[in-house]
Parts: structure tokens; sequence; C-alpha cells
């Protein structure tokens, strides 16, 4: 049930979040659905603006903040995910309140690695974790017969955006340590990170 799993996730670590939407303007795109993963392998998908009709009764957006403002406070677990600006803008745009952010992954390849051709989340989670991910035009198309995520199906639109924070959880787990070694937190923590917020 949903509950529990909120309840499982507030015990964990780290938890990523990632959105699915309309567009990548964060001005005028409209959430289509929220993934979640606090453990490698098992993401959640919260589909909110699917527009395919007689797919499956969605939940409200209400009800959908009601339940994850207490997993997003950013106490425990701590806040993840990949290009988390962008995340971040829709969400607040929608009516979440989102705490203290921890680690966006985009940024700690930077710091780590400024001179990677490609800090996406796919080409990281293929180089790093060996793991090859569906890419989006599968799903909507490229080009005059491209469609926006809401046209896309939540069967179709599940297993992808579970993917893309399972990853992202992944490459936190996965950075994080390396940026020790490195001696890079306090760059990464204390200056760059507090700019993700930042307008």
């Amino acid at each position: 049930s949903r509950s529990a799993w909120v309840k499982d996730a507030l015990q964990a670590e780290r938890l990523a979040i990632d959105t699915e939407t309309t567009g990548l303007n964060p001005l005028t795109a409209r959430l289509v659905g929220i993934s979640l993963s606090h453990q490698a392998g098992a993401a959640r998908y919260i589909p909110v603006g699917h527009q395919v009709l007689g797919g499956p009764t969605q939940l409200s957006l209400d009800v959908v903040r009601r339940h994850l403002a207490p997993l997003l406070k950013g106490k425990k677990p701590r806040l993840y995910g990949h290009n988390l600006k962008f995340d971040v803008e829709i969400l607040q745009n929608h009516g979440f309140t989102v705490g203290k952010l921890t680690c966006d992954t985009m940024l700690a390849s930077y710091v780590l690695n400024p001179s990677r051709l490609g800090h996406g989340l796919k080409d990281l989670s293929l180089e790093l974790l060996g793991q090859s991910m569906t890419p989006i035009h599968l799903l909507i198309g490229k080009g005059a017969k491209q469609i926006a995520m809401d046209a896309v199906s939540i069967e179709e639109a599940f297993p992808y955006a579970c993917a893309d924070a399972d990853m992202t959880l992944r490459l936190g787990e996965t950075l994080e340590p390396q940026l020790k070694e490195k001696g890079l937190e306090s760059l990464f923590y204390e200056m760059e990170m507090p700019l993700v917020t930042i307008d």
C-alpha cells in the first residue's frame, strides 16, 4: 500500500526523485508523474497527469502532495536527483514543498570529472553502472510526430520513469564515495549544492 511504502521510505537514507512532464520549460510544463526510489531495483511511479483514455484512475495532486509531504522534507531520507533544479521547480509549481537537497548526481558527475563528454543520466548509467536505459524517443517519437509525455500510456511510462529514479539512486551511491576519496565533499555539498535551488 501507499502508506506502507512511505513508511519504509522514511526509514531510508536516500530518496531519489524524478518527474515526468509535458515539456522542458519548468514554467510551462505540466507534471505527468513522479518516480521515487529509496532502494535499488524497487522504484515507484505515481501517475498524475496522463491524458490517455481508458487508462487506470490517477490520484489527485492533493492526495499525492499529502502522501509525499513527509518524504520531501529533505532530512530523512535525504533527497537525490539528476538535474534537480528542473524537478524541484516543476514540483513547486504544482504545489509541493521540497526541503533540503543533498545530491544532484548530474552536478556530482561534473564536479568529479568536468571534462566528461556527457553528464546526462543515460550516459552516466551506461558508463558508471553498465546499465543501458530506454531512450525517450521510443516513448514520445521524434520530429513532427513527437507527442508529449501525457499522451503516453501509464503502462509504457511506468518502467521508463522508474528506471530514471532507480539509476539516479544508484548513481548517488556510486558518486558520493568518489567525492569523498577526491576530497571534493566540501566543494560539492557546501558550495555547489546550495546553488541548485537559487534562481
